[in-house]
């Protein structure tokens, strides 16, 4: 499979004030911010650099996928864990504070897909950037909507599930999968989705488009399953990111691409990518 990537929208350095910090449940937040310029141009899967504290060096900016981007207020939305230190420093963030934003980064789902029902697949904090994604689909005119849109929602337990409050809101048919059963079925994401298309035949004939955010064990099964069941779909790969804008090459990750197998930066090629382009085989540079 050749790579096309996506069209990405135009870099916007921006410092935008919360305008609300909101605690979703247990240690997820959401980080509600002021940019106009970013959330006109943000597309689903995207990604903005978040610069905090008082320098602009690596060590001060983290990507975070976008989670809300809304043209007609010019707000634009995080949805995070506060579980390290810079996360916990952005959940002490209060209206009228600001931060730094740079973007919007990266190349972005593929909303155009005729397929009748889309999969969303994510892993832990895989969700922001797929609850995005199913605003997006379950707002389209029909007949552009997809019929169905199914969100597998995993992590390793309770704890780690993220974006399932905002999914239901949404409308989609939610499954929740935890690794060890604490909430929802005991098992993984990839093994919820086999399942899901062995038991209802009637799903692959109606064409299914998956979509897939989280650890990248989880979207090597993601991707084995997909391609035993002849689906298509786009994963977003996670790979370290210094400066989010393709200067550092800290974020090289292989794929194959019209010569061959070779390294793209997830940061301006990626991170999204159609399912069978990266090469599992080939570890990514560290």
């Amino acid at each position: 499979m050749i790579i096309e990537p996506e069209k990405t929208s135009p870099c916007i350095s921006h410092a935008a004030n919360v305008v609300e910090q909101r605690n979703v449940r247990r240690n997820e937040f959401e980080i509600v911010l002021e940019a106009p310029e970013i959330a006109n141009a943000a597309l689903p899967g995207q990604f903005v650099m978040v610069v905090t504290g008082e320098g602009y060096g690596f060590e001060h900016r983290r990507p975070f996928s976008l989670f809300r981007a809304d043209p007609e207020t010019g707000r634009v939305s995080i949805l995070y864990l506060a579980r390290g230190i810079f996360t916990q420093d952005l959940a002490q963030k209060l209206p009228g504070d600001s931060v730094q934003l740079l973007g919007p980064l990266g190349t972005h789902f593929d909303t155009r897909a005729d397929e009748r029902i889309a999969i969303i697949a994510s892993g832990g904090i895989g969700a922001p950037p797929l609850c995005f994604l199913a605003r997006r689909l379950l707002e389209m005119p029909q007949p552009l909507r997809p019929e169905r849109v199914i969100a597998i929602c995993g992590a390793r337990s309770s704890d780690y599930l993220v974006g399932v409050t905002e999914l239901c809101s949404l409308g989609a048919e939610v499954d929740i999968v935890t690794d060890d059963g604490s909430e929802g079925a005991q098992g993984t994401v990839p093994e919820h989705l086999e399942r899901l298309l062995k038991r209802y035949p009637e799903v692959t004939a109606a064409g299914v488009r998956v979509y897939g955010c989280g650890p990248m064990p989880m979207l090597l099964a993601l991707t084995n399953v997909c391609e035993r069941y002849g689906v298509t779909g786009q994963i977003s790969i996670e790979a370290p990111m210094h400066c989010g804008v393709g200067q550092c090459d800290s974020c090289l990750i292989p794929v194959v691409g019209r010569d061959g197998k070779g390294p793209i930066r997830a940061c301006v090629d990626g991170p999204v990518l159609p399912i069978g382009t990266y090469c599992w085989e080939t570890p990514a540079t560290p």
